[in-house]
């Protein structure tokens, strides 16, 4: 029954990829979801690199991949049904010329003002140096828009003609989640190439010293995070010490963002982790601040670091809420980045989608589908703005 699973998989993978060449990036999440599972599969039945993860005695038992197969299956499945039905409703907003999607203006200043509040955010001088992991917070609001805006201005970047403002620009986007040993950084320079590449045609090299760096800040982080004194000063002395790293160790963090979210998904079903209480709060579009969210932390952990995945979340709850949440994400998702293509909110919309299928794979349900919130208002106001703009004119 598994193997079964993981060919209809590989069909789904190669589809999505396929569709992935004509830029079609709603199929990220149908591709990346089908990869992590096979690659986990062949990985552990096979092989043995994809057991190199962090908690691996704790959340490891023999698994078949029959639970996370189904799980996976029926999510991607209905996701692209999803994404096939909100093609027979085609809308468009005003269109913007792709090269001028924002004005350069504004985006220097997005991009300043992302800055100005991920430094802001956190206490400074623990940025340089501390002798912790974790780092004192200023404001959970500030926390939030840095959240938020490191992967939009990271995308912006890659539209920046310049070099030399881009790459610093760069630089001090990616200074503060590299001090904090933030996985966001992965985030970030993926969302770098893809601007690069919607705006400019890039070779061989230049793709493949972007998926080298990602696949290294998905390293370091996890290296970094042990170490005794850390900060942007000790995480530059101590890069010497990734680049002496063994093979095992390499695919440590390689398997953090892939076979660690599929061990994940297999203990949190196992041991029936999640509740009704703790779905309904993550759906919740009020602010925390108006909720008790104590049932989700107290329902929805694997360990004291560890949440449970969104997906898993929603399939605790009924395979027809697991069918109905992904057909009803695949289908917006899909209608919101087609409607905004060549405009401007396009950026902040494919910077929310890729938060989107991480956060699913390995964070509480409710930091995914704010995501989705977040889309949905934005799209609610572009619709009404559209509409003024029409009577008006």
């Amino acid at each position: 029954m598994v193997v079964f699973l993981i060919l209809i998989e590989s069909f789904i993978l190669c589809y999505s990829l396929n569709k992935l060449k004509n830029k079609d990036l709603v199929y990220i999440f149908p591709a990346f979801f089908t990869f992590i599972h096979i690659y986990t599969y062949i990985g552990t039945k096979y092989f043995d690199f994809a057991e190199e993860i962090p908690f691996y005695y704790q959340i490891y038992n023999d698994y078949s991949f029959l639970q996370s197969g189904v799980l996976i299956c029926s999510a991607v499945c209905f996701f692209i049904v999803g994404i096939l039905f909100s093609k027979r409703y085609p809308i468009k907003w005003n269109n913007v010329n792709l090269e001028f999607k924002i004005p350069y203006c504004i985006s220097i200043i997005i991009i300043l003002f992302s800055i100005f509040i991920s430094f802001l955010a956190f206490d400074f001088n623990e940025l340089l140096y501390r002798q912790k992991y974790v780092t004192n917070e200023t404001h959970r609001v500030l926390v939030i828009l840095f959240k938020v805006l490191s992967p939009i201005s990271s995308f912006l970047c890659g539209f920046i003609r310049n070099k030399y403002l881009k790459y610093n620009f760069l630089f001090l986007i990616l200074s503060v989640p590299f001090s904090l040993n933030s996985r966001i950084i992965s985030l970030d320079l993926m969302m770098f190439y893809i601007g690069s590449v919607l705006c400019f045609k890039r070779g061989f090299l230049y793709k493949s010293i972007i998926i080298f760096s990602v696949i290294f800040f998905s390293i370091s982080p996890l290296i970094l995070r042990g170490m005794s004194e850390q900060g942007f000063i000790y995480n530059i002395l101590n890069l010497s010490y990734i680049f002496d790293i063994s093979l095992d160790v390499f695919f440590r963090g390689v398997n953090y963002v892939t076979s660690f979210s599929v061990y994940e998904m297999e203990y949190a079903l196992e041991q029936k982790l999640s509740g009704t209480d703790a779905f309904l709060i993550s759906i919740n579009p009020l602010p925390s601040s108006y909720l008790n969210v104590q049932p989700l932390y107290d329902q929805a952990m694997v360990n004291a670091f560890s949440p449970v995945p969104g997906i898993v979340m929603v399939y605790r709850e009924g395979i027809g809420y697991h069918i109905l949440f992904y057909f009803l994400c695949g289908f917006l998702f899909h209608w919101m980045l087609k409607a905004s293509e060549n405009h401007p909110v396009y950026i902040i919309f494919v910077s929310f989608f890729c938060g989107f299928v991480f956060m699913n794979s390995q964070y509480i349900l409710r930091e995914s589908v704010r995501l989705l919130y977040y889309c949905l208002i934005i799209s609610l106001f572009m619709f009404f703005w559209n509409r003024t703009i029409k009577r008006i004119k």
